[in-house]
Order: structure tokens, then sequence, then C-alpha cells
């Protein structure tokens, strides 16, 4: 037991060192009561960052009691994660304007790394004083060479799909995105990354007040109505999203590229898109 926890230690003041490529690959530490057990997100890890996973629970497999180890030894990397967010949060809060979100995210933002790869910040395009707003997932390759959302294939797509029930970004509708930097070879955003930009994405729909939310696939559904949300369940039906202090009804539809991807559902899409469409009809 003395050996494993000596483990365990080591491996906890490693991470303390990584914590930045350990929250990256989708790793945490999840609390229980006063201790902190370790937990595997399913997504996508690099080799060696599953390997220190695998290392790491091979070590709580052995039977050893993580309740043990006290608070001041452990790597609350949960509690970082807050901290980082309540931060941003607070300087989100100060920014009374979308280009003063604009300028800060081209500008000054430093506090996500996929920034320092990004080719443009892509925060926003569409009527500012639109009543609909459309949240996506994060900028692909033709987004970050153009600086706008939705502007490559999957976004031609997205832009038919929309038309077809009265929806156009220069006319009624304000798109933006879960995570304003392209992730490297076009990957999920990381929930470290969702987390740090979202203050931002909740004050732009603070300011722009819109009345309808469309979530475009699953990463924008789990940033607005958190990890219980899914897809499968959630496209197509309406319900109350909770934004700050605003209550929104929105709804979820598939991701374009999604669509690319899997034909099939295109049908699934036009159904969820008549859908939404008896509820937005008085806000066009």
């Amino acid at each position: 037991m003395s050996q494993n926890k000596d483990n365990i230690y080591d491996i906890l003041h490693t991470l303390h060192d990584l914590k930045l490529s350990f929250l990256s690959s989708g790793l945490a530490f999840k609390k229980e009561g006063d201790a902190y057990c370790i937990a595997r997100s399913v997504g996508q890890v690099d080799v060696s960052s599953r390997q220190k996973a695998e290392s790491v629970v091979d070590v709580v497999k052995e039977d050893v009691v993580i309740r043990e180890i006290k608070k001041d030894v452990s790597v609350d990397i949960v509690k970082d994660l807050n901290e980082r967010e309540a931060k941003i949060r607070g300087i989100a809060s100060k920014l009374n304007s979308i280009d003063e979100i604009k300028d800060y995210l081209t500008n000054e933002a430093s506090f996500c790394e996929i920034k320092k790869l990004a080719k443009n910040t892509v925060v926003c395009d569409g009527r500012s004083d639109a009543k609909i707003v459309l949240i996506g997932e994060a900028p692909g390759e033709d987004e970050d060479i153009n600086g706008i959302p939705f502007c490559g294939r999957s976004g031609r797509l997205l832009n038919n799909v929309l038309k077809s029930i009265g929806l156009d970004r220069d006319v009624n509708l304000y798109i933006t995105n879960t995570v304003f930097w392209r992730p490297p070879a076009n990957r999920k955003p990381t929930d470290e990354e969702i987390t740090l930009c979202r203050p931002f994405l909740f004050r732009l729909i603070e300011l722009i007040k819109p009345e309808f939310l469309i979530l475009c696939g699953g990463t924008a559904i789990s940033c607005i109505a958190g990890h219980d949300g899914k897809i499968s369940d959630l496209h197509g039906r309406v319900f109350d999203a909770k934004i700050g202090d605003m209550s929104i009804k929105a709804s979820a539809i598939y991701h374009p590229s999604y669509l690319l991807r899997s034909p099939s559902f295109k049908k699934n899409a036009w159904i969820d898109m008549m859908s939404i469409s008896k509820h937005i009809g008085h806000l066009l």
C-alpha cells in the first residue's frame, strides 16, 4: 500500500508540472467528498497522454484508497480550471460591445493554447440585431483562413439548410462558435478549451439578446446544455437554455460536417428544421 501511495504522489507531482497537456488530453480529477479520484474522459488522447493515464488507472486498480491522499498533496486541476474560467468571466463581463469582444479575443487573449497555432480568430458573422443565434463548434481550415464561421463546404450546406426555413446570416441570423480558434488537425475542442471560451460566448449572447438559439452539433450542445445534453436526445426539440441570468428557447441540429459524412441523416435534419421553423416564424 505504501509503495502504491508513493507512486501516486509521484504521478500527481508529474501531472502538476504537465497539467496543461494533461487537461488538453481530456483527462481530469473528479472530486468525491474530501478526496479526488482520477477520471478519464472519452476523447482524443495522444499516445503519451494515454500512457500516463493508463499508468494512473493501473495504480488506482490496485485497491489503493484514493481518499487517503490529502488535499494539499493532490493536484486540484478542476479547481484550477474553475478559477481560470472565473477570471476570464470577469474580463468578458467588462466588454460592452461585440467589437470589444472581437478586439480582445484577437489582440489580447492568451488563455487558450490553440490560438498560437491558428491563423485567425473566428468570432462571429451575421446580423448583430438578429433574434436568432446559431452556435457551432470551432473553426475548420477554411474558417481559419478566412476568419468567418461556416464558410467552407459544411458552411455552404448549412446556408442552404437555413435558407429553407427563411434564415440568412445577411438578413436575420447571427452565427458564432463554441471555440474561436481552429483546433489542430480539426480535432474536437477539449473540455478545457470550451470552458475557457464560454464566458465570451455567453457575453456575446447577453449583448445580442436573442430569443432563440440553434445549437449546431454535439459540442455546442455540451457547452450550453451541459454534458448530459446529447444530439440524439435534443435534435429537433425545443428546450430552455440558461445563459447567465437569461433563459432562452433553444433547439439542436446536426452539424453540417456530420451530414456530409452521413448523408442518410439529411432527412432527419430536414424534419428538425421544419420543427424549428414552427417556433421562429414570428422572429423572422
